[in-house]
């Protein structure tokens, strides 16, 4: 039986604030700030608390994840099972890299295994400490004021719209490659939640756009060099707040599988009989970000508009269970990856591989938490199965310290007939995202079994 009872919540934000001393950064040439990245903060009280953590960041390591649930039960007293991880894999940011690593210790059958990695200078370990440290230091910060700022909420939700994004996956005459193709399939739905006050003002926007913050994805600077940005993401979400004071906005990415900006500084196009012409616009990349990043916001805000939001709220839950997929055939010694399109690979399966598959329900909207990266078709498949008004999926999401590594690619059925990028890239073998949708499907059905009273007309 549903039954009214009261929501709160409190969010809050800082910014990664990496300071100069970490600079440049172990292994990924950053040289210095643009534009500083985010993370963000979300606590949800019904008869538990729950805590939403968005990091505008490209992936941290077990350690460093270790350490912010750590800081995150010291503010706000959640338990671990009660936290929705989100990394926004923003790819113009550092990797918290493991904080304490000694490369002759890595397995052999691992890329760069012993001898293959040179050990950190004093330098570059300093590097990976204060990057470790300045995400730790931003998300306690996050945390206290969400903490400080819980109050009565309800919530709503509801879908925008943007032609931002494109699939990723372009032919060429080797092969196919990763630029972007207006002709491949793509979702230019955004998934909103919207949690207010009781007086109907905004406390927090979360919204899932598909494609990685790739604007600024290998964009050095003419002298040389990176700057860190949060890209779309960070820009987005400065927008969406700017519109609504006191509220802090999160960027989820979506299926970035095959997902794309609609523009990349670094990209190729094809020319003449399926010829690749390379590109890098350097510096002018940035001024891409920032409009598509608010354009992405605009369309956000538009739809966040008409979304009404309801005082009566079930339960929130999450599920997780663990999935067995078809893993990819591994070559002796390190896989030899081509740096380039190519048209025959052994992509053939060997064995299994488990992983965690999160479900979470809010009022009438469903989420659904990956950590490797699915493709548009998947998430499209999973939303139209969904028993849920409203569906969010996302990648790079709850990963814990036994799953580092997983964050790969989880393409479908057709990307390995084509040999694309992602199934070159992947740990999983042919059939494997198909699988992973379905066990999704289930989980969110699951869901509205736990008294999740919102179910699609």
């Amino acid at each position: 039986m549903n039954e009214k009872m009261t929501l709160l919540a409190g969010a809050g934000k800082a910014f990664i604030d990496f300071p100069e001393e970490a600079f440049p950064t172990y292994r990924e040439d950053y040289v210095g700030v643009h534009d500083l990245p985010h993370t963000r903060v979300l606590i949800l009280e019904d008869t538990q608390r729950f805590v939403i953590v968005n990091l505008e960041i490209v992936n941290i390591f077990p350690d460093t994840r270790e350490k912010l649930v750590e800081i995150l039960y010291e503010e706000t007293g959640v338990q671990p099972e009660n936290i929705w991880f989100h990394n926004a894999h923003v790819l113009s940011t550092p990797h918290a890299w493991k904080v304490h690593f000694d490369p002759s210790k890595r397995p052999k059958d691992v890329p760069g295994g012993p001898g293959g990695m040179k050990p950190r200078t004093s330098q570059q370990q300093k590097s990976v400490e204060l990057v470790s440290e300045a995400i730790c230091r931003a998300v306690r910060t996050a945390a206290s004021m969400a903490a400080k700022n819980m109050r009565p909420a309800k919530v709503g939700s509801g879908q925008g719209y943007c032609l931002g994004n494109v699939n990723r996956n372009l032919e060429t005459h080797e092969g196919w490659w990763v630029s972007c193709n207006d002709e491949g399939p793509a979702d230019h739905h955004i998934p909103i939640l919207r949690v207010d006050d009781m007086s109907g003002e905004p406390i927090a926007i979360l919204f899932g756009f598909h494609a990685q913050p790739a604007v600024l994805d290998m964009v050095f600077l003419e002298g040389g060099g990176r700057l860190v940005s949060g890209d779309i993401a960070g820009y987005s979400t400065e927008f969406i707040e700017d519109e609504y004071p006191g509220a802090v906005a999160m960027y989820f990415t979506g299926a970035g599988g095959d997902g794309s900006p609609i523009f990349r500084g670094d990209y190729f196009l094809v020319g003449r009989n399926g010829r690749r012409i390379n590109k890098n616009i350097h510096e002018k990349a940035y001024l891409l970000a920032e409009l598509l990043g608010e354009r992405i916001g605009q369309q956000v805000v538009m739809a966040a508009d008409r979304i009404r939001t309801d005082a009566l709220c079930t339960r929130i839950h999450i599920k997780e269970i663990k999935c067995g997929l078809p893993a990819k055939k591994r070559a002796d010694g390190p896989p030899a990856r081509p740096d380039g399109p190519v048209r025959t690979m052994d992509l053939s399966a060997d064995g299994t591989i488990d992983i965690p598959i999160s479900a979470m329900c809010i009022g009438d909207m469903g989420f659904v938490g990956l950590i490797p990266e699915i493709g548009q078709t998947t998430e499209i498949y999973i939303k139209e199965h969904s028993p849920f008004k409203t569906t969010m999926v996302s990648t790079f999401t709850n990963s814990g310290p036994k799953e580092s590594g997983l964050g790969k690619y989880l393409g479908e059925a057709q990307y390995y007939d084509k040999v694309t990028f992602q199934a070159i890239n992947s740990l999983f073998a042919k059939g494997a995202a198909e699988i992973a949708a379905e066990t999704a499907i289930a989980l969110l059905k699951d869901c509205v079994g736990e008294e999740c009273f919102y179910e699609k007309d």
